[in-house]
């Protein structure tokens, strides 16, 4: 006849509940990194990192964005948007051939240096 089984629940070793407990709590942690932050530290170049900030910041600023949590729950359309709109004002000023210095604590035009300082929006 084959041995009766113990019904009575497994009891884990300290050192494996708090290898458990270490796993939960990085786990936890884990969970706690801002999405934003993830999406940077796979840049590899710190040039496109400073670059991803500066445009999550203009971004942010344009659209009265306060936070990170407001910012996730922006509709990725309406950045798209953002972005077509941010390129078209570009491909404007470019085919000015304007000289134009941004960014400025205020925009002026310059007699003296000939060229157009545009401020931070």
């Amino acid at each position: 006849m084959p041995a009766k089984k113990d019904s009575a629940p497994a009891v884990l070793p300290p050192a494996v509940l708090e290898s458990t407990d270490q796993a939960v709590s990085t786990v936890r942690a884990l969970a706690d990194i801002p999405e934003e932050d993830i999406r940077l530290a796979k840049q590899k170049s710190k040039h496109t990192r400073r670059a991803y900030k500066q445009d999550v910041w203009h971004f942010m600023r344009t659209l009265t964005v306060r936070s990170y949590e407001e910012l996730r729950k922006v509709d990725h359309r309406a950045v798209i948007a953002w972005e077509r709109t941010v390129r078209e004002i570009e491909a404007f000023f470019a085919a000015t051939k304007a000289d134009l210095r941004y960014p400025g604590d205020r925009g002026f035009y310059s007699l003296d240096g000939d060229y157009i300082q545009i401020p931070v929006i």
